[in-house]
């Protein structure tokens, strides 16, 4: 997938569900939001905002760190989709 396509997936408040790599989080925007799809506790192992492209590495070292890297996740626009995804309600 390429920028243009994630940005075009995103514009239209749809979600993105991919693998997380380092790859995927160099190409998407700032300020969309990546939640894993690991909730051993209720709520996501890494579910972050992405910052400028210079904060990356270490997004990136967090969700390696978490067991995210390499999973499946999800990209968001809004914050109530993010925390709807990020703490989902029935898990806990």
């Amino acid at each position: 997938m390429n920028v243009t396509n994630v940005i075009n997936i995103i514009s239209i408040n749809a979600v993105c569900r991919k693998k997380l790599t380092w790859k995927l989080i160099l190409e998407l925007p700032t300020g969309v939001f990546v939640v894993s799809n690991l909730y051993p506790h209720g709520r996501s192992v890494f579910a972050e905002k992405m910052q400028a492209p210079e904060m990356r590495l270490s997004a990136w070292k967090r969700a390696v760190a978490a067991g995210a890297a390499h999973r499946l996740c999800q990209v968001l626009r809004t914050d109530e989709e993010f925390v709807k995804a990020a703490f989902p309600a029935g898990m806990a």
